[in-house]
């Protein structure tokens, strides 16, 4: 299938509280979905709330065009642990990835296991969990998502592996995938961070007996 999927706007909301003091949300790590498919494994700091939005749309040359509207709300519950609810709203066809779909609630916890250091890069765990609570949706889905990021000077480059538990799918389909994403960013005195993808995403399957 070809299509081209635009994200017009992202990270429309931003707000930064602590039980004790409220601190400006200095928020440029990167987040899947937001707008691409890549992560580093930085949470927000402990106390602190992001609410992410966006807008999106996905030209299809062979069915019907969409728009896409992602809201997700993130915690920094713990040191190092983050924690988010959030869902993503489509148009017709109500089809998001795979067997997502429209008004499915994502649950994630995002665990940063150390600082990058000289010789070690910054390594991270991200665990979803999709519910089908949307449109036409059936299976609950698990994916395990490991997070590297290394930085040279001011360009960092990061590294996302994970494989993903399908159910629900239809006879004959795959039981699980593995998602591997490669890419860099670079910040820009003039943007808050300009993102470079520089590999495409790929998929592998496997089926789960």
């Amino acid at each position: 299938m070809n299509r081209l999927d635009i994200r017009v706007l992202s990270s429309l909301v931003l707000l930064g509280i602590s039980t004790a003091t409220v601190y400006a949300v200095d928020h440029s790590n990167l987040d899947e979905g937001r707008p691409l498919q890549l992560e580093d494994p930085y949470p927000i700091a402990t106390g602190e709330i992001a609410v992410e939005t966006g807008l999106g749309f996905t030209i299809e040359r062979r069915r019907e065009d969409r728009s896409f509207f992602p809201i997700q709300v993130l915690y920094g519950a713990y040191p190092n642990l983050q924690l988010g609810i959030g869902t993503t709203l489509s148009t017709d066809p109500r089809a998001i990835d795979e067997q997502e779909r429209s008004g499915d609630l994502n649950l994630e916890a995002l665990y940063n296991f150390n600082q990058e250091t000289l010789n070690l890069p910054a390594l991270g765990v991200k665990l979803e969990l999709n519910l089908p609570t949307g449109i036409d949706s059936s299976g609950t889905d698990v994916s395990l998502t490991g997070l590297v990021t290394k930085s040279f000077g001011h360009l960092s480059l990061h590294a996302n592996a994970g494989y993903a538990f399908l159910s629900g799918e239809d006879p004959g389909g795959r039981d699980g995938r593995y998602e591997i994403i490669l890419g860099a960013s670079y910040p820009k005195p003039a943007f808050n961070e300009l993102s470079v993808r520089i590999l495409r995403q790929r998929h592998n399957s496997m089926s789960i007996q």
